[in-house]
């Protein structure tokens, strides 16, 4: 079908418009194939399509191996409201991509036009010389490719009235260069402006990236009256929405995936991305639940870390209505394991992110700089128990307790003071008071208290007391969440064999 993709116009777009108008980060490399100040649009018909240049990164005298941070496109017409993934793969033996290895995809949004430069979630990093990159658009999508004459450096690929998987390139039904030649049969005239960008500095520098026109770490906000109605919850996480299509059609059917909130807070301490959320940005505070993410079945993507699934999974979390219109999503995973901020789109009153891996996820907030508390949480990760337990506890007994602290945040939290008291319930009257040292617990850190020196006090017997522990009790923390820093054990207070006089 020589008109399947038809060249609608032309406009005047050169290779320096394009360099100028995509950002790019000091100490990075852009490789394009393009030339020339021409360029035509075509259009994506009847289905999705994937659209892929070809680069030879052994002629960029490049020291390997290189990574590659982003994948630009020249958009004239942006599909709202549907995903387009990027993808990159490695061609170890170069020729043509149809065995080409995935090594970094993510469905995205596009939403601007001209030069968008998407941000990969996951850097891919390659020793291969031959890397193919590009995009898996929809259906009425428009881009431009240049006017440099006929080229095999670009391929499509597509199956009609049907999908392919994207890690087997051989899958599709119809495959090849748009070169005018069979089976793909489409005469481009030249290459797609699709461009690549090599990472080659570390640190927060130069223009912060995009995506899909949003610097990371900012909402990109949609239709406020979505129809969500193809996605589903988990089971035990009734706030957590999932695209059941993502894992049936892109990841081919053969794993499913299940979602538990964690019990406790889980919480690395670091945001392996942070270097490229721009600096007017000075972190992110971690709020609500904690979700547990696991795959059953064959959901990982060979050759990548063993929690990265073989095809990004859209998740969507229903935060605090307070948080909603600033908040982010973020996905943890690596070794040692790290949150990564992803990018993320409202709709509604939910925010939706791909998310590339299993493990926690979560949603944050920004930071401005200007709060007057710490981004750190002192939190009771959990209680170990008591010697004697705590159905035996008797008047002027020295019990030994033993529970964890953790610091859920990202900054470390000054010396303070835990306090544990006992309470007469029917009275409320103190009847026992000690002061602990709590030491600086470092971000995503847990302290093991082992204390054997708690005394039980010799009134109120056959009674109802209490135990008080409180963190911060001299407030020297001032801290994200102030209420969560009491801990209490309730027990009945028995008489002491030979009495508590």
């Amino acid at each position: 079908m020589t008109d399947r993709f038809h060249s609608l116009s032309w406009s005047v777009l050169g290779l320096i418009l394009l360099v100028l108008v995509a950002p790019v980060l000091a100490g990075s490399t852009l490789v394009s194939v393009n030339s020339g100040d021409a360029s035509a649009t075509f259009t994506i018909q009847n289905e999705p399509a994937l659209v892929i240049n070809g680069f030879d990164l052994g002629s960029q005298s490049l020291a390997f191996p290189v990574t590659i941070d982003a994948v630009t496109i020249n958009v004239v017409r942006p599909v709202l409201g549907q995903p387009v993934t990027v993808i990159v793969y490695e061609d170890a033996n170069g020729g043509t991509p149809q065995d080409a290895r995935v090594i970094s995809r993510a469905d995205v949004s596009i939403v601007n036009t001209g030069p968008v430069r998407v941000q990969l979630p996951q850097p891919a990093t390659t020793s291969s010389s031959i890397v193919w990159a590009g995009f898996y658009l929809p259906v009425d999508f428009q881009f431009t490719a240049d006017q440099q004459g006929s080229s095999v450096l670009t391929y499509w690929a597509w199956t009609p009235s049907g999908t392919f998987d994207l890690g087997n390139l051989a899958s599709a039904a119809v495959f090849g260069p748009g070169d005018g030649s069979g089976p793909v049969s489409i005469g481009m005239g030249g290459v797609a402006r699709i461009s690549l960008e090599l990472n080659q500095a570390d640190g927060r520098v130069g223009t912060p990236p995009t995506f899909g026109g949003a610097p990371l770490g900012q909402q990109i906000v949609s239709d406020a009256n979505p129809d969500l109605s193809v996605l589903i919850s988990y089971p035990r996480c009734s706030t957590v929405l999932y695209d059941p299509a993502d894992i049936q059609f892109a990841g081919g059917g053969n794993f499913t995936l299940d979602c538990g909130i964690e019990p406790a807070p889980m919480q690395p301490g670091q945001i392996g991305n942070i270097g490229s959320v721009p600096s007017s940005t000075p972190g992110f505070e971690r709020r609500g639940s904690t979700y547990q993410i696991n795959g059953n079945g064959d959901y990982q993507l060979v050759g990548a870390l063993a929690s990265t699934m073989k095809t990004p999974v859209t998740h969507c979390i229903q935060p605090n209505a307070g948080d909603l219109e600033k908040a982010v999503i973020g996905n943890s995973f690596g070794v040692p394991q790290k949150w990564y901020i992803l990018p993320t789109q409202r709709y509604g009153t939910y925010i939706c992110a791909e998310v590339t891996n299993t493990g926690p996820i979560s949603y944050f907030v920004p930071r401005t700089g200007t709060e007057t508390y710490i981004n750190a949480d002192l939190v009771w990760s959990g209680f170990i128990g008591t010697n004697p337990d705590t159905n035996n506890l008797e008047c002027k007994a020295t019990v030994q307790i033993v529970w964890k602290v953790k610091n859920d945040g990202f900054e470390a939290t000054p010396v303070s003071i835990m306090r544990v008291s006992n309470i007469a319930i029917r009275t409320g009257q103190t009847t026992y008071t000690q002061d602990i040292l709590l030491p600086s617990i470092a971000p995503g850190n847990t302290v093991i208290f082992d204390l054997n020196t708690i005394k039980i006090p010799d009134s109120y017997v056959n009674e109802a007391n209490r135990l008080v522990f409180q963190l911060d009790a001299n407030n020297n923390v001032g801290e994200i969440n102030e209420a969560n820093n009491t801990y209490l054990i309730d027990y009945i207070l028995k008489v002491k064999n030979g009495g508590c006089s």
